[in-house]
């Protein structure tokens, strides 16, 4: 399980919330009154090493048993179980359009859904539309039986460019 899966999974859940100290390179799980329950070392390799703060769940009972408790627990001990290495996000890239370019900058091959199924087009940089794609997607837009050939050749002539997430890399 990477780190930012175990963030998304555990800020699903009504009773928990985690919030990330870089500083530290660790995670802190809150109760929902905010209490600090549990902190978890990016790079712990046994349950044993997460300090946790038991005394909170008596006063704070999430929705009045312990069953939520359970279900961190268990999502804590797969982390714990993923090697450490397996635990940054995977490299992302933009794909820049080479012919495509704008007053505004480059254009970036742009997909309308999350998924790489969705319709593809060039745009300029725009954070609310899917312009970062892993080597598994990129892979699976280029199998695409609707991608043309004009688009593969255009992808080739301007290769990729790595999509650096700075607040990953300091957790390392």
């Amino acid at each position: 399980m990477k780190i930012n899966e175990l963030v998304n999974e555990i800020n699903s859940c009504t009773s928990f919330k985690v919030t990330r100290d870089e500083e530290n390179k660790r995670l802190v799980v809150h109760l929902g009154d905010n209490s600090s329950l549990m902190t978890i070392k990016y790079n712990v390799e046994y349950l044993e090493d997460i300090d946790i703060t038991y005394a909170y769940l008596d006063f704070y009972k999430p929705c009045g048993d312990l069953g939520n408790f359970y279900e961190l627990i268990n999502l804590v001990n797969e982390f714990v179980n993923t090697p450490v290495e397996e635990r940054k996000p995977e490299s992302k890239y933009r794909i820049r359009l080479k012919g495509f370019n704008s007053d505004n900058g480059h254009q970036y091959l742009t997909c309308h859904t999350h998924d790489v199924t969705g319709k593809l087009f060039a745009c300029v940089p725009n954070p609310h539309l899917k312009q970062e794609f892993t080597s598994d997607e990129i892979n699976k837009i280029i199998n695409r039986k609707d991608f043309r050939a004009t688009w593969k050749e255009t992808m080739v002539r301007a290769g990729l460019e790595p999509v650096e997430d700075e607040r990953i890399q300091k957790l390392y």
